[in-house]
């Protein structure tokens, strides 16, 4: 086995502001101020994971040291991006805040900001996980920022910016990292299926890009993962949901057309067949409760909307839109309703697939009772 493998998410990790995928107004700004020289001493970047924090932090370290910069356009080439790309801690310096929060690590790192840059204009501190430091850690680094030294730049990164000190943010420029929409990771994740000669179909894809929550590096992850199952036959959407141990949604459709049609027999026999496939009680009723509330999205909100909130595609959707005209709004609220309730019984049960089976038939008798 070769000892060079490189994951799909680094390989295919943006160098450059323009093949950032999605976050449009971050890519925007960020070229305008580098075009225009108007750098910020200090950037605070938020938002969920794997939505580029992380990346355009390189990608902005790179901008302003490239021999050929600042540039949008760094060389990729350079000692200093060379440095960037392969994680060299000599002028842009990466920190944990999660394994470096105490007072004590702030301070040794500080101590070194009076050292001029080696190869590029500027040291650039990137600190991942900022909220993790510690008051006294954060008041530390607050001196610094109040009264930088020229040739320092600091990129704050979370994904919990209201643990983040007031006094830091307003200190910083903020940048929030939108979750990348399903349409953005399907196209990415097309191009690199391509590049990979990685035999998937357009149904997987989807699959994997709506249950990402909105993260780029999650999907290509799993993109890697599935690409094992792809030298012999092509991956499918059942393959996704099998490696996520999810239930595919053609079945939770049978599912909950027996329980809105008030059969429980039927409904019992699905429930054992998704059971005995190696699906627990509490992912069965879990992946039930997100099928309903999807129910309760087509009922309520308007077309164009629905497959960006729902996250599926325009065929589930139709089929949502038939089950929707069979139950009014208060049904779906109440189904919802004793999802849950059996979901927290299922938590504490010593006896879950019981538990299960009871919500079930109480679930498929339950439209009837609510008209």
């Amino acid at each position: 086995m070769s000892g060079n493998y490189v994951p799909l998410y680094r390989k295919y990790r943006p160098q450059t502001l323009d093949k950032l995928v999605g976050q449009e107004h971050i890519k925007k700004t960020l070229t305008s101020a580098i075009e225009l020289g108007k750098i910020a001493h200090a950037f605070l970047f938020t938002g969920p994971r794997g939505t580029g924090k992380t990346s355009t932090a390189r990608i902005l370290a790179k901008s302003l040291n490239c021999k050929n910069g600042p540039t949008i356009h760094p060389c990729g080439e350079c000692e200093s991006c060379r440095d960037i790309t392969n994680s060299v801690p000599i002028d842009v310096i990466e920190i944990d805040a999660a394994s470096n929060r105490k007072v004590e690590d702030t301070q040794s790192i500080l101590e070194k900001i009076q050292y001029v840059p080696v190869n590029g204009r500027y040291k650039i501190y990137i600190i991942d996980e900022v909220h993790m430091l510690t008051n006294h850690a954060f008041n530390a680094l607050l001196k610094t920022l109040e009264e930088p030294p020229e040739n320092v730049i600091f990129i704050l990164a979370t994904t919990e910016v209201h643990k983040v000190l007031d006094t830091i943010k307003s200190r910083c420029q903020r940048f929030d990292f939108r979750r990348i929409t399903t349409d953005d990771i399907v196209k990415h994740l097309r191009y690199i299926s391509d590049e990979e000669k990685i035999n998937i179909s357009d149904d997987a894809l989807f699959t994997i890009a709506k249950n990402s929550a909105g993260g780029m590096r999650d999907s290509i992850s799993l993109l890697d993962q599935l690409s094992l199952l792809g030298v012999s036959k092509q991956v499918t959407s059942e393959d996704v949901n099998a490696v996520l141990g999810r239930i595919s949604f053609d079945i939770l459709n049978k599912l909950s057309s027996k329980i809105i049609d008030a059969k429980p027999n039927e409904a019992i026999e699905i429930l054992n067949d998704i059971y005995n496939s190696g699906n627990e009680p509490l992912q069965i009723l879990t992946n039930l409760s997100e099928y309903f509330k999807n129910l309760l999205i087509v009922k309520n909100c308007r077309k164009e909307l629905l497959c960006e909130l729902t996250g599926l595609n325009e065929p589930q959707i139709e089929e949502l839109s038939k089950q929707k005209e069979l139950l009014e709004t208060h049904q779906i609220v109440f189904l919802l309703e004793r999802i849950t309730y059996y979901i927290k019984e299922v938590k504490m049960a010593s006896n879950q697939h019981l538990w299960l089976e009871v919500g079930m038939i109480d679930l498929a008798n339950m439209t009837e009772n609510t008209t």
